[in-house]
């Protein structure tokens, strides 16, 4: 018998895969590659929020010299870093401190103990950091 001759029903030999093979393999590969990139699109992620972890410390000494330096007045104040830091913008509250205790200072000391609470914002994330410190504003005669 030859191959264009063979009765109904019986088995031929089969070239390639059916229609339902491809889409299955399709949706595993579809779904491994989302995988994939959810996967990957995480760890930038978590690497952008670690650098910007590791850098809101040193941009929040570098203000608070900048602000010892300058001595300012209470009130608020804001504003944004160098080139270096680019991005990277804060905002400050410099009041008298006050104290609920009595304390062994002078006036003139006690007006030189100053409250700042600083607020430094990343670039793009919105992420923000907040400290408030009290710093003594010697005087530059007083050195």
């Amino acid at each position: 018998m030859t191959a264009g001759n063979q009765p109904i029903g019986t088995s031929h030999e089969r070239n390639g895969f059916t229609l339902l093979e491809v889409m299955v393999s399709i949706m595993v590969l579809a779904v491994v590659l989302v995988t994939l990139f959810r996967l990957h699109t995480g760890t930038i992620r978590l690497t952008e929020n670690k650098k910007i972890a590791a850098v809101m410390p040193l941009v929040t000494q570098y203000q608070l010299s900048r602000l010892e330096v300058e001595k300012p007045e209470p009130g608020r104040l804001s504003g944004s870093f160098p080139d270096e830091m680019d991005g990277f913008e804060w905002s400050c509250i410099v009041e008298h401190a006050e104290f609920t205790a009595p304390v062994d200072l002078s006036d003139a000391q006690s007006e030189r103990l100053k409250k700042i609470t600083l607020e430094i914002t990343a670039p793009g994330s919105g992420r923000s950091w907040l400290i408030t410190t009290w710093r003594y504003m010697v005087e530059d005669d007083d050195e």
